[in-house]
């Protein structure tokens, strides 16, 4: 597929992502979205876009080989360091010690060292001086140690013990250093963005979570705590990707379906989960995927497969990921690997559903993707379609040999549908007259998802390889 197939407008999306990052005292945001869906790429657009604005780091955990829990945060810190010295953002020499400053400080720091090794080659008893320096200096060193015990105060003990405690709240030299750069950055949000959140193992995605929600390194001078910054190494945006979905469900697996998620998750975000749905514009420019086929499929009927992408798109069915990385080219029409069909089914119901199909690869994939998705569709929203979908399912939901005028009926469904059928040429066509309920009350919607898959499973066992169709 060529690139400019790809290239979805996000304009919209960014309109409304832009309201809810500027919200007054919106520090922290859960981006939420679907597997798929795009929201790497915009997000990366998004602060490519306003790079003059911000100086943002997007890291992905998922690449990390953890051993331990407290191995990701290590991994976090040299992911953020690298950012650092990739973008050129270390300080510069002028904030360092001049040269006389630097030597001062040296001798100050090894004058001892210097004058045992001077005066080990001033004479011949140079080594026998030197022997009786290193022993003073031990003694030296003892008197020191002695001296500090017995004089600690009770604020000397607290002071180390508070010093020891800093390891424990990872306030490390890492931390001190990534705190230090980014507050020499001016003129710029800093922004940290963690992705594919729900994508790592449960023990890290927590672990995360909880080192950015503790904010222990609020307490130091070079991050001072203000009504505009209460983010971890000094961030003034931290953004989490995740689909929340997700998230919820490894949550109560590790504690239970009865714990309280709602008053964990929302330690991580300031306002509330923003809920990223590009849908409207991918679907709006679904044709371009469609018309990238080189098939023998009629380029006018390609509306009806435009149409139902983005059905499909629009309710999450499937995502931007699956057009992007599907091979449109590579989809043979049916009617040319499965001709017997033809003969039972008409050209353009085959078509539809098999093109379903190719969407995942896989019979499987479909059925789960659609079995999940439950809800139904207005009737007449259905007709405003470019494809009577419905009227095409009909000859996989009979699944009669002999396809004529009749009824399909579905119990579980509470769903009838009665239907005629027409011939043109050796195809058999069918026309809808009438969907109510069993009980032949008035239906103003429609499962059209579980139809779908209905017509999937049974159009599967009707063709050569069942389980998987040769994409």
């Amino acid at each position: 597929m060529e690139e400019d197939k790809i290239l979805i407008t996000t304009q919209y999306e960014r309109e409304r992502f832009e309201e809810h990052f500027n919200a007054s005292d919106n520090f922290r945001i859960l981006f939420s979205g679907k597997y798929g869906s795009g929201k790497t790429y915009f997000l990366q657009e998004y602060f490519n876009i306003h790079k003059d604005n911000y100086e943002f780091f997007h890291l992905f955990p998922t690449n990390y080989a953890v051993s331990s829990n407290e191995d990701i945060v290590k991994l976090l810190q040299f992911d953020i360091l690298y950012e650092i010295i990739e973008k050129g953002l270390l300080p510069s020499s002028e904030n360092m010690f001049t040269g006389l400053e630097t030597a001062g400080q040296f001798l100050r720091k090894n004058m001892s060292n210097i004058f045992r090794d001077v005066i080990s080659h001033c004479s011949s008893i140079g080594k026998k001086l030197a022997d009786i320096y290193d022993t003073s200096q031990k003694w030296l060193g003892d008197y020191e140690s002695f001296k500090k015990q017995v004089n600690e105060t009770e604020s000397d003990k607290i002071i180390n013990a508070f010093d020891k405690l800093l390891n424990d709240v990872e306030y490390d030299s890492n931390t001190e250093m990534i705190e230090l750069t980014l507050s020499t950055i001016e003129n710029k949000q800093k922004v940290l963005i963690i992705d594919d959140l729900d994508r790592i193992d449960p023990e890290h995605i927590f672990r995360l979570l909880n080192v950015f929600s503790a904010q222990l390194s609020n307490y130091f001078p070079a991050h001072q705590l203000t009504p505009q910054n209460e983010n971890k190494y000094g961030f003034d945006k931290v953004i989490f990707v995740c689909d929340i979905d997700n998230i919820r469900n490894i949550y109560h697996a590790k504690y239970g379906g009865k714990t309280d998620f709602l008053g964990y998750i929302d330690k991580f975000y300031s306002i509330a989960p923003y809920y990223f749905n590009n849908n409207k514009q991918v679907a709006h420019e679904a044709h371009r995927f469609v018309q990238s086929m080189q098939s023998d499929w009629p380029d006018q009927d390609t509306r009806m497969l435009s149409s139902v992408t983005r059905l499909l798109l629009f309710h999450n069915v499937i995502t931007l990921r699956n057009l992007v990385e599907k091979e449109f080219t590579k989809w043979e029409l049916p009617s040319t690997k499965y001709p017997h069909l033809v003969f039972r089914f008409n050209y353009y119901s085959i078509g539809l559903v098999d093109y379903v199909i190719f969407m995942f690869g896989l019979k499987e994939d479909a059925l789960i993707a659609i079995q999940n998705h439950r809800e139904e569709i207005e009737i007449e929203r259905l007709q405003k379609l470019e494809v009577q979908l419905t009227d095409l399912l009909i000859p996989f939901l009979k699944n009669d040999k002999d396809l004529t005028d009749g009824q399909y009926r579905n119990d579980s469904l509470n769903i009838t549908i009665n239907y005629k059928c027409q011939q043109k040429f050796r195809d058999t066509y069918t026309i809808i007259e009438s969907i109510t309920k069993c009980d032949g009350s008035p239906r103003t919607t429609i499962p059209i998802f579980q139809l779908l898959y209905i017509a999937i499973d049974n159009y599967c066992k009707l063709i050569e390889v069942p389980e998987v169709i040769g994409y």
